[in-house]
């Protein structure tokens, strides 16, 4: 069955691929073989908070992401 340009059938999935300066999720991935799933992002008393899972083809990637996210100079903890 053919669908209509914008039209999602069951089972669809889409890749958002996302870019901006000093973007610290793609400095803290881009050298593993993890990535990050968003949940939300939140402003609560002067700051932007964020809910974020670690994914990864194997064991070693998601630690790799969390020492890249602690050496960031573009977000503040983990």
């Amino acid at each position: 069955m053919a669908t209509k340009p914008g039209e999602l059938r069951p089972g669809s999935h889409f890749t958002l691929s996302i870019w901006h300066p000093d973007c610290w999720t793609l400095e803290v991935t881009e050298d593993t073989d993890a990535g990050l799933l968003g949940h939300g992002v939140y402003h609560v008393e002067e700051k932007v908070k964020g809910r974020f899972t670690v994914y990864g083809e194997s064991e070693d990637a998601a630690p790799r992401v969390i020492v890249n996210h602690e050496e960031s100079l573009h977000s503040r903890r983990v």
